[in-house]
């Protein structure tokens, strides 16, 4: 079949969806294959225009596409053009750099190539039919309808086949997409994944909307896009939090009277700000706040579309407090459904969007359990979001423990560690700073025995017949 004709700037595609593609050309075989059959490389212009170019020379004489090979490729094109050279190693590093999510880019590259390549079959079968060659008209139609759908299509992935070896071994050594700066589960786990929903939930007023800025911080300061969505909190409230986490100041103002007290103290924070700011900016990461109102999935779906087609960069890392408050379009009016099937397309999204999404949550009051450890059974709400998420966090605190500034973390689930792990957090909320210390919890405490109740080897008998065994 012939590739379709179109242009690039039909799309309307964002920059970083452009240069996702022109990656997978260079280093996916699969997606070279497919894409050379339906649009030629001058769909693109410039750099993405050569490489794309380069790569098809390759796969037409080799039958695979050019991977590592493609900077001896360039070199060889580059000795004829010595002007570009700057301009195409700098694109060639981008690209090669880049963590594209294949299934992602088929679904919204594909699924325009798709309905072009359709719309070209209609208007073909239509030439036949006026011709009276109906055969021809149908066969045109079934044919490059089966073509389209291939586009967009599952695919599924062969464990046994050679070919995948290379695909196998960087799913076993795959990296994290961010550090918590939370230590020892840092150590434990490595940090959040890509593709891992996480939920943290707790008691009201117990620091679950300061986690979600304490994190939001870090991982932009880890250069990570990052979308902080704040629902129940006020976006003033959030950038004092903010400003407060950024700078390690207590920030009251509503308490000062004096005018100049007042200029004086944000002159200070004026200044740590800045320095803070630009300390981030050459990380290159981005903090995106949103405060939205009756805010929904497809807001949640077009809101990071927009920023990165406007932005020119990808969200890697979306913060959600708390989809309790989101609205939904489901008929059932019933609200355990509802918030089962949200947290379901929840799911779904941070799959499509290869990103990790944290959300928070509440429990409801432990009652006769108030002493420990907040466990999955006192999530409020249905249960059932505790069945979809791939990890848990609770959050526990008694009274005195907060005049202590002392939180418990319990990881309840997890898919892509080890789960039942407890932490004592230090914190400080009056400068903003939700984990100024953490350490894991050894046996003899309160937390560990609660731990250790669900069937952890946290005692010292358990420890002794261990290394017995």
């Amino acid at each position: 079949m012939e590739p379709i004709s179109f242009e690039i700037t039909e799309a309307r595609f964002s920059p970083f969806l452009l240069d996702s593609i022109v990656s997978l050309l260079v280093f996916d075989s699969d997606f070279l294959k497919r894409s050379m059959c339906l649009f030629k490389p001058q769909v693109f212009e410039g750099e993405r225009r050569t490489i794309s170019e380069l790569s098809y020379d390759y796969f037409r004489k080799y039958n695979s596409a050019p991977g590592e090979y493609i900077v001896d490729i360039l070199e060889n094109h580059l000795s004829r053009r010595q002007s570009q050279r700057e301009l195409l190693y700098k694109y060639l590093d981008k690209i090669a750099s880049m963590d594209v999510n294949k299934n992602y880019v088929l679904e919204s590259f594909g699924s325009f190539v798709k309905d072009k390549m359709c719309a070209d079959a209609i208007n073909r079968a239509s030439d036949f039919q006026k011709r009276g060659r109906s055969v021809e008209a149908y066969n045109e139609i079934v044919s490059t309808f089966k073509e389209a759908n291939l586009v967009t299509g599952q695919t599924v992935f062969d464990l046994l086949d050679p070919f995948n070896l290379d695909s196998v071994l960087s799913g076993v050594s795959s990296e994290p997409n961010a550090k918590t700066l939370i230590e020892p589960y840092d150590k434990a786990t490595g940090g959040v994944m890509r593709n891992e929903m996480i939920l943290i939930f707790g008691d009201t007023n117990i620091s679950k909307t300061y986690s979600v800025v304490g994190l939001g911080t870090n991982f932009a300061f880890q250069g990570k896009n990052v979308l902080e969505i704040h629902l129940e909190t006020s976006e003033d409230e959030i950038k004092v939090r903010h400003a407060k986490a950024l700078t390690g100041m207590q920030i009251r103002f509503r308490n000062m009277k004096d005018n100049e007290e007042k200029d004086s103290v944000k002159s200070i924070i004026r200044e740590r700000l800045l320095k803070k700011i630009e300390f981030g900016q050459r990380r290159g990461g981005h903090l995106w706040l949103k405060y939205p109102t009756g805010f929904t999935m497809a807001n949640l779906r077009a809101l990071v579309d927009d920023i990165e087609f406007q932005e020119g960069v990808p969200v890697d890392i979306v913060l959600l407090d708390s989809p309790k408050q989101m609205k939904t379009d489901s008929k059932y009016r019933d609200f355990y459904v509802d918030e089962m099937l949200l947290y379901q397309d929840l799911f779904q999204f941070k799959k499509e969007r290869n990103i990790t999404l944290i959300c928070t949550a509440w429990s409801r009051d432990r009652g006769e359990h108030g002493s420990g450890l907040t466990k999955g059974n006192q999530v409020g709400g249905s249960i059932d979001k505790l069945r979809i998420v791939d990890t848990v966090w609770t959050l526990t605190q008694n009274e005195q423990e907060n005049r202590q500034n002392i939180l418990w973390m319990f990881v309840g689930k997890a898919r892509m560690s080890q789960k039942f792990m407890v932490y004592e957090i230090q914190q400080d909320l009056d400068r903003g700073q939700w984990c100024v210390a953490a350490k894991a919890v050894h046996a003899g405490s309160k937390a560990a025995e609660e731990a250790r109740k669900l069937g952890l080897a946290y005692c010292k008998d358990n420890n002794k017949k261990e290394k017995e065994k």
